[in-house]
């Protein structure tokens, strides 16, 4: 093959031919690629790494593949050719260059893809730390006005059961003070009273008491926000729809108690406790009607009282059952 009827091309022009022989070339393009590399090479021409790299760079990879099967074939037939057959080293330096820019290229797409997903991996990292760091934050600010705010209701709690301790106190001192009181007047003219007026004054007084302690206690139960009554609706945030019979049962027989002896004073003004003493007038003791009627009244009251207050009770528990049942069947029929 003769390379002088070929004009002389530099380097990348020779290159860009080549570039652009593909898979399907004819014989006489890869000649023709052929001598003008052989008169670039025989004028004294070296071929630029540089350049070869940057076309590998910037063809795609099927491309790269195909130029690198191309330069094989060059460099086979410049084996065979035994004109030209010195330029075997340049075609051969030509390949090698063009496979060294492929590995090049493969290597820095390589490490550019684990850099960037590594970079993914660091981001998904830092973004998971701040999530994480943000909820721990969350945490802690909750945390904080979670124990500011029971710092508060403790304050709170402290005040109010400081009033009521207050309020207590005061009515026990009341209470005591009043009830020595009305003792020492009783006891020092316990001489000149008689026993129907001594019951009907101590009953009136311990109803007095029993009822100013009762709203005292309330008044500081609604002030420091306690339940004074034994039943548990406020506590569990019900509307209440019990008797005072079940509410208060201890301050309802202390009344009882109080009034019983209160009619029962009141009664000694039309009998005599004296004869009901002695044993010896039990057998006359009831020719009088008076008397009659007052052992009714000692004996019938609290059995009245007793029936009344179970049958609030248990009118009481019968509401509770039927409550408790209605709201059964509300929770059935809502879920």
């Amino acid at each position: 093959m003769s390379a002088g009827t070929f004009d002389e091309k530099d380097f990348s022009q020779i290159l860009t031919e080549f570039s652009k022989l593909g898979s399907t070339h004819s014989d006489e393009q890869l000649n023709s690629s052929y001598l003008h590399l052989v008169s670039f090479y025989n004028d004294g021409g070296r071929h630029n790494y540089s350049e070869i790299s940057n076309l590998v760079f910037n063809i795609p990879d099927e491309d790269s593949e195909i130029l690198a099967h191309n330069a094989e074939k060059l460099l086979k037939i410049c084996n065979e050719d035994e004109e030209h057959k010195v330029f075997g080293d340049r075609f051969g330096k030509f390949l090698d260059h063009i496979n060294l820019a492929i590995q090049q290229r493969d290597f820095i797409k390589k490490n550019v893809g684990m850099s960037i997903q590594n970079n993914d991996r660091i981001a998904r990292r830092v973004a998971l730390s701040d999530r994480k760091f943000n909820l721990f934050v969350r945490g802690v600010e909750e945390r904080l006005k979670k124990i500011v705010s029971e710092a508060n209701e403790n304050k709170s709690k402290i005040y109010s059961e400081f009033i009521a301790i207050m309020g207590i106190f005061s009515a026990i001192i009341l209470a005591a003070f009043g009830g020595l009181q009305i003792l020492q007047n009783i006891f020092n003219n316990i001489q000149n009273i008689g026993i129907e007026k001594l019951l009907i004054f101590s009953s009136l007084s311990s109803i007095a008491v029993i009822n100013l302690l009762f709203l005292l206690f309330s008044g500081i139960a609604k002030l420091t926000g306690k339940n004074v009554s034994s039943c548990s609706c406020r506590d569990n945030q019900n509307e209440c729809h019990h008797s005072i019979f079940t509410k208060y049962p201890i301050y309802v027989w202390n009344n009882f108690i109080c009034a019983y002896m209160l009619i029962v004073g009141a009664l000694g003004y039309k009998i005599d406790y004296k004869e009901f003493i002695n044993v010896y007038n039990y057998p006359s003791i009831f020719s009088k009607g008076e008397n009659l009627f007052f052992v009714i009244c000692t004996i019938g009251i609290p059995i009245i009282f007793i029936i009344i207050y179970s049958v609030m009770l248990k009118t009481d528990k019968r509401t509770d059952l039927k409550k408790k049942k209605n709201n059964t069947e509300f929770l059935g029929e809502t879920l």
